[in-house]
């Protein structure tokens, strides 16, 4: 390792904001979603070997090469409405059914990343998905997600959410014990106001309840005297 002071002859200390990764425009990414939308609706209204529908994704894959030029991967955030990318938002749909912002936020969807080199070989699959989800019926039982993953993109990558547990408040475990179900009833049982006494009465006929043992009860109450054992011998005996 070279501890040299940088002299006459030495090279200047490198500025890490040169290294850095050239700015994309936003302009750029509002117009690659646009361009997304629209190869999705011409695939909508087209076949995959139609000359208007081809023009649409060459144009899109020609944009996605030159964003390669400032940055290696693209990640959008999916709202009901709209897609934002580093906080701006770069597309807007508020007619659902046409929505590509929806499209992926009513399965889930919140996070999309498209990483270099997926023009190449899996952008025409990827809209295929695309399509296939906005035939769906709401008895199939596919969804984007599952078409997602069943797709295997290796250049696109997504994140989700439970659409059951969103937004729920879910509490953390307690290691605390339970308390005992008498300690429940008298703590949440009222000792004042109105039907106070008769609480009170409840309560200390609880705490009397609990508080019986075994050695409370005589047996001897329960067993037959002498008389009414002669009479139950002589019955079996007459049987």
């Amino acid at each position: 390792m070279d501890n040299r002071p940088n002299g006459p002859g030495s090279a200047a200390p490198t500025d890490p904001a040169q290294d850095a990764a050239p700015e994309v425009p936003d302009e750029w990414v509002t117009n690659l979603v646009k361009g997304f939308a629209q190869t999705l609706r011409a695939r909508q209204i087209y076949s995959p070997s139609n000359p208007t529908y081809q023009r649409f994704l060459n144009s899109l894959r020609s944009g996605l090469s030159d964003l390669w030029s400032k940055t290696d991967e693209l990640t959008l955030e999916l709202e009901e409405e709209a897609m934002l990318w580093r906080g701006a938002t770069v597309y807007r749909g508020e007619d659902k059914a046409d929505s590509l912002a929806f499209l992926f936020f009513k399965d889930g969807v919140r996070e999309l990343t498209f990483l270099r080199g997926f023009e190449k070989d899996e952008l025409e699959r990827f809209v295929e998905v695309l399509n296939r989800v906005r035939h769906l019926r709401p008895t199939d039982e596919d969804d984007l997600l599952t078409l997602l993953w069943n797709a295997n993109f290796s250049r696109v990558q997504y994140a989700s959410v439970d659409l059951f547990a969103e937004g729920l408040d879910i509490p953390e475990p307690t290691a605390q014990p339970l308390p005992a179900p008498s300690r429940v009833i008298q703590e949440e049982l009222p000792t004042e106001g109105e039907g106070g006494a008769a609480v009170e009465t409840a309560g200390k006929d609880l705490r009397e309840l609990t508080a019986i043992s075994v050695e409370d009860f005589d047996p001897t109450l329960y067993f037959l005297d002498a008389a009414e054992l002669d009479r139950l011998r002589d019955e079996v005996g007459g049987e």
